[in-house]
């Protein structure tokens, strides 16, 4: 007789080729039936070599929501958890197949990598009685190192004189002389981890560094890390040269930046976002951009509303916009971190240990918890 599984599990978005063991190993170990996704995966043809036997495959776009409802619930067994890495929509459709009737398997848990869970509709899952857990703070180093490298990229104005150098333009003829680090001031909005950990970077080049959070942040814990308190963001926008972004997505942080806030920045300021596309307004930043009247100077974003192969920004083009595609955590340690972690914490859920395992909730009456802290 067959053994039954202890869980079934859809891996939807794995982590990439070199990672996969991290992610499945914990899995396997524990019994788990595992379904890998190879949507994105470069060498699938290894993977299938190396994992056949142990883990059944398909090949699905995690973007197409009708699709991934037949790929979870065609068979009509079901799964018990969906694990998921590139913020993929995991909307009340989908929960409402997952856990409806005439399944074998009843969705239980949904895994994200990463600490923002914006995609998934928390009140949904919370209603049927499904566990959101996540993995908040694994690459906070990864972000906050990549949010420096995108300060000095900008402050030196890296991008523009390395198209100058490949032309052999020695010099430009209007090249502007930048000033060091120490004589610039950060905000950050989020003093979460990764943006302490930016704090705490930028402290050691000689930055002053100051902070805006939710009403949970306070100037004794401004203190306690070394920065400067910002009562609001008003307060915090007027004071700083470089603005870095490390807050959720939430009703509270949505189109938290605009013409409002981007007008209120110093002359020459650059903005800096790593948290979520959805907290800028990107026509707004764009039109700043490209104003030269506007104080914005530059901005480096990594987030964007549309990503992946929905991919559109008014940003793109803007000689003053360095964009990355959303890859500020994804350093090998940070990957390999994460896809071990979320595994292990999956697996504990499944067993009742529910100790110590980060969960995204939502408010007893079905509204998001909102924070600015990533």
């Amino acid at each position: 007789m067959a053994v039954k599984p202890v869980a079934r599990i859809l891996i939807l978005d794995s982590a990439p080729g070199e990672f996969v063991a991290d992610e499945l190993e914990p899995l396997l170990r524990a019994g788990f039936e595992v379904t890998l996704n190879l949507w994105r995966l470069a060498d699938r043809d290894e993977i299938r070599r190396r994992w056949a036997g142990l883990v059944g495959f398909l090949d699905v776009d995690g973007f197409d929501e009708g699709r991934v409802v037949d790929a979870v619930v065609g068979d009509g067994v079901g799964f018990d958890v969906i694990k998921t890495r590139a913020n993929l929509p995991l909307r009340e459709p989908l929960l409402r197949a997952a856990t409806g009737p005439g399944l074998d398997r009843r969705l239980r848990v949904i895994g994200q990598v990463g600490a923002g869970t914006d995609n998934i509709d928390k009140h949904a899952a919370g209603e049927r009685g499904v566990v959101v857990t996540h993995t908040p703070g694994l690459n906070a180093v990864a972000v906050a190192e990549h949010a420096l490298a995108m300060i000095l990229a900008l402050t030196r104005n890296l991008v523009a004189l390395d198209r100058e150098a490949h032309r052999a333009r020695w010099r430009p003829a209007r090249m502007s002389f930048p000033p060091e680090l120490a004589d610039l001031t950060l905000g950050i909005v989020g003093p979460g981890r990764s943006g302490t950990e930016l704090a705490w970077r930028a402290r050691a080049l000689g930055m002053g560094v100051t902070a805006f959070g939710s009403p949970r942040f306070t100037p004794a814990m401004a203190r306690e890390a070394g920065m400067g308190f910002a009562a609001s963001l008003d307060e915090l926008l007027a004071g700083v040269d470089v603005l870095s972004l490390h807050c959720p997505l939430s009703e509270a942080t949505r189109d938290l930046i605009g013409d409002r806030e981007l007008g209120l920045m110093r002359p020459g300021a650059i903005l800096v976002n790593v948290s979520r596309g959805g907290v800028v307004d990107e026509e707004a930043l764009a039109r700043a951009l490209r104003d030269d009247a506007a104080p914005l100077a530059a901005a480096a974003v990594d987030v964007f509303a549309l990503e992946h192969g929905r991919f559109a920004s008014p940003l793109t083009g803007l000689p003053n916009a360095v964009l990355t595609p959303h890859v500020a955590g994804m350093t090998g340690t940070a990957i390999r971190r994460a896809a071990r972690t979320l595994s292990e914490n999956i697996v504990a859920l499944i067993a009742g240990h529910p100790e110590e395992v980060p969960v995204a909730t939502a408010h007893p009456e079905g509204v998001p918890v909102a924070t600015i802290e990533g």
